[in-house]
Protein backbone atom coordinates (compact mmCIF):
# COMPACT_ATOMS: atom_id res chain seq x y z
CA UNK A 1 0.00 0.00 0.00
CA UNK A 2 1.17 3.57 -1.25
CA UNK A 3 -0.50 6.30 -0.22
CA UNK A 4 1.12 9.16 -2.05
CA UNK A 5 -1.74 12.09 -2.75
CA UNK A 6 -4.97 13.48 -0.83
CA UNK A 7 -6.83 10.94 -3.77
CA UNK A 8 -4.95 7.53 -2.81
CA UNK A 9 -5.80 8.40 1.38
CA UNK A 10 -9.22 8.93 0.50
CA UNK A 11 -9.71 5.54 -1.29
CA UNK A 12 -8.09 3.86 2.33
CA UNK A 13 -10.27 6.21 4.40
CA UNK A 14 -13.48 5.23 2.72
CA UNK A 15 -12.37 1.41 2.29
CA UNK A 16 -11.59 1.51 5.81
CA UNK A 17 -15.06 2.67 6.16
CA UNK A 18 -17.08 -0.23 4.30
CA UNK A 19 -17.35 0.86 0.57
CA UNK A 20 -18.52 0.44 -1.76
CA UNK A 21 -20.29 -2.44 0.11
CA UNK A 22 -21.98 0.21 2.37
CA UNK A 23 -23.30 2.87 1.14
CA UNK A 24 -22.02 6.45 2.46
CA UNK A 25 -23.62 9.37 3.07
CA UNK A 26 -20.83 11.62 2.49
CA UNK A 27 -20.19 13.60 -0.48
CA UNK A 28 -17.14 11.73 -2.22
CA UNK A 29 -15.95 13.52 -4.89
CA UNK A 30 -13.12 15.85 -4.50
CA UNK A 31 -14.77 19.31 -5.26
CA UNK A 32 -11.67 21.30 -5.41
CA UNK A 33 -10.81 19.68 -1.65
CA UNK A 34 -14.31 20.12 -0.58
CA UNK A 35 -15.48 16.95 -0.41
CA UNK A 36 -16.32 15.70 3.16
CA UNK A 37 -14.27 13.07 2.87
CA UNK A 38 -11.41 15.55 1.54
CA UNK A 39 -11.94 17.92 4.37
CA UNK A 40 -11.83 15.84 7.28
CA UNK A 41 -8.49 14.45 5.48
CA UNK A 42 -7.35 18.22 5.33
CA UNK A 43 -8.56 19.23 8.85
CA UNK A 44 -6.46 15.82 10.49
CA UNK A 45 -3.39 17.90 8.27
CA UNK A 46 -3.76 21.09 9.29
CA UNK A 47 -4.30 19.22 13.31
CA UNK A 48 -0.91 17.52 12.97
CA UNK A 49 0.92 20.66 11.32
CA UNK A 50 -0.32 22.71 14.04
CA UNK A 51 -0.59 20.78 17.29
CA UNK A 52 1.74 17.47 16.72
CA UNK A 53 5.72 18.18 17.25
CA UNK A 54 6.80 14.70 16.91
CA UNK A 55 4.34 13.62 14.44
CA UNK A 56 3.38 16.09 11.88
CA UNK A 57 6.65 18.57 12.22
CA UNK A 58 10.34 17.91 13.30
CA UNK A 59 12.71 20.04 15.67
CA UNK A 60 15.18 20.94 12.99
CA UNK A 61 17.95 23.17 12.45
CA UNK A 62 18.25 25.62 9.73
CA UNK A 63 21.80 27.47 8.74
CA UNK A 64 21.38 30.80 7.93
CA UNK A 65 23.69 33.39 6.16
CA UNK A 66 23.36 36.59 7.74
CA UNK A 67 24.30 40.07 5.95
CA UNK A 68 25.06 43.17 7.59
CA UNK A 69 22.20 45.72 7.21
CA UNK A 70 20.31 43.02 6.24
CA UNK A 71 16.57 42.58 7.98
CA UNK A 72 14.59 40.31 6.04
CA UNK A 73 14.99 36.60 4.60
CA UNK A 74 13.05 34.23 3.00
CA UNK A 75 12.71 31.14 4.05
CA UNK A 76 11.91 27.65 2.77
CA UNK A 77 7.61 26.69 2.34
CA UNK A 78 8.46 23.81 4.98
CA UNK A 79 8.88 26.06 7.84
CA UNK A 80 6.31 25.74 10.34
CA UNK A 81 7.99 28.03 13.24
CA UNK A 82 10.99 29.65 14.10
CA UNK A 83 11.86 29.08 17.33
CA UNK A 84 15.39 31.07 18.12
CA UNK A 85 18.56 32.22 16.25
CA UNK A 86 22.18 31.90 17.15
CA UNK A 87 25.22 33.00 16.03
CA UNK A 88 27.22 30.10 14.91
CA UNK A 89 31.41 29.37 16.33
CA UNK A 90 32.32 31.15 13.03
CA UNK A 91 34.41 30.20 10.65
CA UNK A 92 37.07 28.25 12.67
CA UNK A 93 35.21 26.36 15.87
CA UNK A 94 36.92 27.80 18.76
CA UNK A 95 34.85 28.81 21.82
CA UNK A 96 37.43 32.01 22.49
CA UNK A 97 36.28 33.37 19.18
CA UNK A 98 32.20 32.58 19.27
CA UNK A 99 30.89 35.57 20.10
CA UNK A 100 30.33 38.79 17.82
CA UNK A 101 32.79 40.81 19.48
CA UNK A 102 34.59 41.35 16.40
CA UNK A 103 37.57 40.34 14.26
CA UNK A 104 39.82 38.15 15.70
CA UNK A 105 39.04 38.99 19.40
CA UNK A 106 39.22 36.41 21.88
CA UNK A 107 38.61 35.14 25.39
CA UNK A 108 42.23 34.09 26.16
CA UNK A 109 43.26 37.01 27.39
CA UNK A 110 40.62 37.12 30.06
CA UNK A 111 41.03 34.12 31.31
CA UNK A 112 44.68 32.85 31.10
CA UNK A 113 44.44 29.53 30.40
CA UNK A 114 47.14 28.16 27.49
CA UNK A 115 46.96 24.21 27.80
CA UNK A 116 44.08 22.41 28.32
CA UNK A 117 42.34 19.01 29.43
CA UNK A 118 38.43 18.16 29.82
CA UNK A 119 37.62 19.43 33.13
CA UNK A 120 39.97 23.01 31.91
CA UNK A 121 37.81 22.72 28.80
CA UNK A 122 34.26 21.90 30.63
CA UNK A 123 34.99 25.09 33.30
CA UNK A 124 35.90 27.48 30.19
CA UNK A 125 32.64 26.63 28.20
CA UNK A 126 30.73 27.55 31.38
CA UNK A 127 32.73 30.82 31.67
CA UNK A 128 32.06 31.28 27.86
CA UNK A 129 28.29 30.62 28.71
CA UNK A 130 28.14 32.87 30.89
CA UNK A 131 30.20 35.55 29.39
CA UNK A 132 27.61 34.86 26.00
CA UNK A 133 24.78 35.84 28.68
CA UNK A 134 26.13 39.54 29.16
CA UNK A 135 27.91 39.97 25.90
CA UNK A 136 27.02 38.08 23.42
CA UNK A 137 24.91 39.24 20.74
CA UNK A 138 21.22 38.24 21.01
CA UNK A 139 18.89 38.02 17.95
CA UNK A 140 14.99 38.81 17.86
CA UNK A 141 13.12 36.98 15.13
CA UNK A 142 10.01 37.86 13.84
CA UNK A 143 8.23 34.77 11.50
CA UNK A 144 5.60 35.06 9.18
CA UNK A 145 3.88 31.43 8.50
CA UNK A 146 2.44 33.13 4.78
CA UNK A 147 4.83 35.08 3.16
CA UNK A 148 7.61 32.26 4.59
CA UNK A 149 9.94 35.63 5.51
CA UNK A 150 11.74 36.07 8.50
CA UNK A 151 13.10 39.39 10.10
CA UNK A 152 16.16 39.15 12.24
CA UNK A 153 17.18 42.03 14.45
CA UNK A 154 19.78 43.13 15.10
CA UNK A 155 21.81 42.93 12.06
CA UNK A 156 25.70 41.29 12.57
CA UNK A 157 28.56 43.79 12.08
CA UNK A 158 29.84 41.67 9.77
CA UNK A 159 28.67 38.89 7.18
CA UNK A 160 28.07 35.66 9.54
CA UNK A 161 26.44 32.45 9.77
CA UNK A 162 23.73 31.60 11.70
CA UNK A 163 21.74 28.51 13.18
CA UNK A 164 18.04 28.71 13.94
CA UNK A 165 16.14 26.35 15.66
CA UNK A 166 13.10 25.61 13.87
CA UNK A 167 9.88 23.00 13.37
CA UNK A 168 9.33 22.02 10.02
CA UNK A 169 6.80 19.94 8.32
CA UNK A 170 6.90 16.52 7.28
CA UNK A 171 6.27 15.54 3.64
CA UNK A 172 2.65 14.48 3.03
CA UNK A 173 3.77 10.94 2.01
CA UNK A 174 5.55 10.48 5.29
CA UNK A 175 2.22 12.10 6.97
CA UNK A 176 -0.15 9.53 5.24
CA UNK A 177 2.16 6.37 6.12
CA UNK A 178 1.39 7.43 9.74
CA UNK A 179 -1.01 4.50 10.79
CA UNK A 180 -1.94 6.98 14.14
CA UNK A 181 -2.71 9.92 11.25
CA UNK A 182 -4.51 7.38 9.24
CA UNK A 183 -6.59 6.44 11.90
CA UNK A 184 -7.12 10.06 12.70
CA UNK A 185 -8.47 10.83 9.28
CA UNK A 186 -11.06 7.91 9.83
CA UNK A 187 -12.22 9.22 13.02
CA UNK A 188 -12.68 12.82 11.74
CA UNK A 189 -14.75 11.57 8.73
CA UNK A 190 -16.81 9.43 10.92
CA UNK A 191 -17.21 12.43 13.14
CA UNK A 192 -18.06 14.79 9.81
CA UNK A 193 -20.64 12.13 8.87
CA UNK A 194 -22.07 11.57 12.36
CA UNK A 195 -22.18 15.19 12.83
CA UNK A 196 -24.59 15.27 9.00
CA UNK A 197 -27.00 12.33 10.00
CA UNK A 198 -27.30 13.70 13.82
CA UNK A 199 -29.02 16.63 11.98
CA UNK A 200 -31.86 14.39 11.61
CA UNK A 201 -33.75 10.90 11.78
CA UNK A 202 -32.05 9.24 8.70
CA UNK A 203 -33.58 5.72 7.03
CA UNK A 204 -31.00 4.25 4.60
CA UNK A 205 -32.47 3.00 1.43
CA UNK A 206 -34.25 -0.57 2.05
CA UNK A 207 -35.42 1.03 5.45
CA UNK A 208 -32.34 0.37 7.77
CA UNK A 209 -31.98 3.76 10.16
CA UNK A 210 -28.78 5.43 11.05
CA UNK A 211 -28.04 6.55 14.76
CA UNK A 212 -26.07 9.64 13.99
CA UNK A 213 -25.52 10.98 17.27
CA UNK A 214 -23.81 8.04 18.55
CA UNK A 215 -21.80 7.67 15.71
CA UNK A 216 -20.77 11.75 16.10
CA UNK A 217 -19.99 10.66 19.94
CA UNK A 218 -18.06 7.37 19.20
CA UNK A 219 -16.25 9.11 16.72
CA UNK A 220 -14.84 11.62 19.08
CA UNK A 221 -14.05 9.33 21.71
CA UNK A 222 -11.80 7.83 19.20
CA UNK A 223 -10.64 11.09 18.12
CA UNK A 224 -9.49 11.80 22.02
CA UNK A 225 -8.12 8.75 22.43
CA UNK A 226 -5.98 9.34 19.29
CA UNK A 227 -4.84 12.70 20.63
CA UNK A 228 -3.99 11.50 23.85
CA UNK A 229 -1.97 8.52 22.10
CA UNK A 230 0.11 11.12 20.27
CA UNK A 231 0.36 13.42 23.39
CA UNK A 232 1.91 10.21 25.37
CA UNK A 233 3.75 8.25 22.60
CA UNK A 234 5.35 10.86 20.11
CA UNK A 235 9.07 11.67 19.86
CA UNK A 236 10.73 14.03 18.47
CA UNK A 237 13.74 13.59 16.46
CA UNK A 238 16.54 15.91 16.15
CA UNK A 239 17.67 16.26 12.25
CA UNK A 240 20.43 18.48 11.26
CA UNK A 241 19.72 20.39 8.07
CA UNK A 242 21.13 22.58 5.77
CA UNK A 243 18.13 24.60 4.33
CA UNK A 244 19.45 27.56 2.96
CA UNK A 245 21.37 25.54 0.31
Amino acid sequence: MVLITRDDMQEYVISRLGYPVLDLELELQNRNGMGHVQLAIQDSIDYFYRELGGEGSFYDYMVIYLKAGIIEYQTPPDILEVVDVQPSWGNGFTPWTAFDVGANESLVATTGWSQFDLVTYTAAQRYISDVQKLVGLQYNVWFNQVTHTMKIIPTPRADRTALAAVYRKVTLSELFHNVIFRDYCIARTKEIWGDILSKDDYVMPGGGKVNGQLMLTNARADKERLETKIWNESGKPWIMTDLSM
